[in-house]
Order: C-alpha cells, then structure tokens, then sequence
C-alpha cells in the first residue's frame, strides 16, 4: 500500500528539504493544508516535480462552524472551501477534507449550512473532485450531511483514527463504521487519549491492533497516510527531521502488517 504524510511536522525546514526529506525516506506521497503554509504553491509544484504523489488536500478548517450560522463570515468560509476544490481540481488531486464541525457544542445544524454545502459538493463533482468529510468531536453532524447527501458521487470520507480516541472515543465501539463505505483518504495519528497530540503510531495508548483491519481489510486502494502537527515530535526533541521522518514510515509498515492479523 502507498504510504503518504502530512507536510507539516514541526521542523522548520525549507519546502525543498522537507519534501526531499519525506521522499528520500520512502514515502510515496504527502498532503498539505490548503493556503496553510507560505511557500503553499511552490511546495505542491515542487512535491510533483520530485514524484511525490497528492492524493489529498485539507480544506480550511479553523472557521468551520460558521458554515452553520448566518452573516457574510459563513459565506466567506463557503467560499474558502470551493476554492480550495478548484485548486485540487486543477492540480489533480483527487480527495479535498473537510470539517462539518467544530467543538463540543456548535451550532445546530441547519438548512442554511445545507445550501452552503450543496454549493461546495456541486463544485466539487464539476471538477472531479471528492468532497471527503472527516470524523472530528460530533458524528452525529456526519450523519446529518451524509443523509442530506446520500445520492452525491462526489461525497466521500476521510476516517481521523486519532480523533476516535481524543475526541469521540469510540475507538472499538464503531458508530463511524457505515461512513467506511465512502472511504476514499484516512489520518493516522496517535494520542493518550486526553487531546488531540498527533504524535507517532505507538506513541499514545490507539487501538491500532483494531484499527487496521477494520478500516483497511477491504480497502487497499486507500493510502496509508500519516498526518502530524508542529508539537509531534513533541516526546522526541532531539531527534532529526529525517530521524523522525524514517521513524514515522517505518511505523507506518508495522501498522500496514496488522491489516491482515
């Protein structure tokens, strides 16, 4: 299975190093948040040009429950999100990520956020983009949409294995697993179960053992994709970036023989 990585890590390296780093260890791809970084464009153009595949891309995030509330920030956030699919749509990439909530307690969902994200799906199907929404604090937002959206090709899944535990703790008790149908990117991460920590696989207390072979079993098409933020290398402050970045894929093969356990 391709295995692929987030951009972001922690390290404060130039585009070119990092993402010659990222492939020089053996990884097949890497993901970026949209407009997240400075160097944005140049890094996607140079990850192509060196041969690391993109198969996804994180939408803007951080405002994501405006998408819910009335006034011209909801609206402004829309549009964020369409522009973020016209950029995947333009550079191939095939799978755009996307929050429906944010927080313990967002607003209720509701028929203006509908319209909002019918604007968002019917773009992404013009440009042959999946529109895949991610498990974060609040499934039943999910199945609001995904019902709302039931007939929509363009409307896939993106499984967070580190917020079953941080957030939702459903871990083993899978209420995300009808959503697996869609299933078309995943983030892997790790954590105490306590917050959000993206720390390595093994790192945190994740039920990996249980993970891999429920998610994966029958989807092999699907790259194993690591996503890290800037404290991941948090429980190891003097490793290298290569140091880690070798770490992290040789985990990533640990966790790829488990599928078939």
């Amino acid at each position: 299975m391709e295995k692929h990585i987030s951009f972001g890590n922690g390290y404060k390296t130039s585009y070119q190093s990092k993402l010659d780093t990222i492939k020089g260890v053996g990884f097949d791809g890497v993901f970026f948040i949209f407009e997240c970084d400075r160097n944005f464009y140049e890094a996607n153009q140079y990850a192509q040009k060196i041969g690391l595949k993109i198969d996804s891309m994180h939408l803007p995030y951080l405002a994501t429950n405006d998408i819910w509330r009335e006034g011209e920030d909801g609206d402004y956030f829309t549009d964020r999100l369409i522009a973020g699919i016209h950029y995947a749509g333009s550079m191939g990439i095939k799978n755009a990520v996307a929050h429906v909530s944010s927080s313990p307690t967002p607003p209720m969902h509701n028929d203006l956020g509908l319209k909002r994200l019918e604007k968002v799906v019917a773009v992404a199907q013009k440009r042959n983009v999946r529109f895949c929404l991610e498990n974060t604090r609040r499934n039943d937002y999910l199945d609001w949409v995904f019902a709302n959206f039931k007939d929509a090709d363009s409307l896939g899944f993106c499984f967070d294995f580190g917020h079953t535990n941080a957030f939702t703790h459903d871990t083993t008790d899978p209420r995300w697993l009808p959503y697996l149908d869609k299933l078309t990117c995943v983030h892997m991460h790790d954590n105490d179960g306590t917050g959000d920590q993206h720390l390595l696989p093994f790192d945190g207390n994740l039920n990996w053992q249980y993970l891999m072979p429920t998610v994966f079993k029958t989807r092999r098409d699907v790259p194993l994709t690591l996503e890290f933020t800037d404290n991941a290398r948090t429980l190891h402050p003097y490793w290298t970036e290569k140091h880690f970045l070798a770490e992290a894929i040789d985990r990533l093969s640990v966790l790829e023989h488990l599928i078939d356990k």
